[in-house]
């Protein structure tokens, strides 16, 4: 699982996630475990160097629509939500931070 930390190789990365938001799309076909395992999967990916593979329009709408369904699993919104917040804060939070240790070491 750690594959997700140091490769770097993003047509992998891409491919991977391809497979989580696939699995999760067909979430009714899926045993407990492996909805765990997709929904943990989708975690190691936002905090991976490639979370932002995910940020395509076509991805954001599925798990947009993943979190609209009310059929879905709460275990499967909760990983959505926590993707959100974690690109959220790498898009977002982490450029302020860069900028404001960058005027610091000035």
């Amino acid at each position: 699982m750690m594959i997700y930390k140091t490769d770097t190789n993003s047509n992998f990365i891409t491919n991977q996630a391809g497979r989580v938001l696939s699995c999760l799309k067909n979430w009714e076909l899926l045993s407990n475990r492996e909805i765990k395992i997709a929904c943990k999967t989708l975690t190691l990916i936002a905090h991976s160097s490639g979370g932002c593979i995910l940020a395509e329009q076509a991805n954001i709408m599925v798990l947009a629509k993943l979190l609209k369904s009310s059929d879905v699993k709460t275990e499967i919104k909760f990983a959505v939500v926590i993707y959100f917040m974690i690109l959220f804060l790498l898009l977002f939070l982490d450029r302020d931070n860069q900028y404001s240790i960058k005027r610091h070491q000035s």
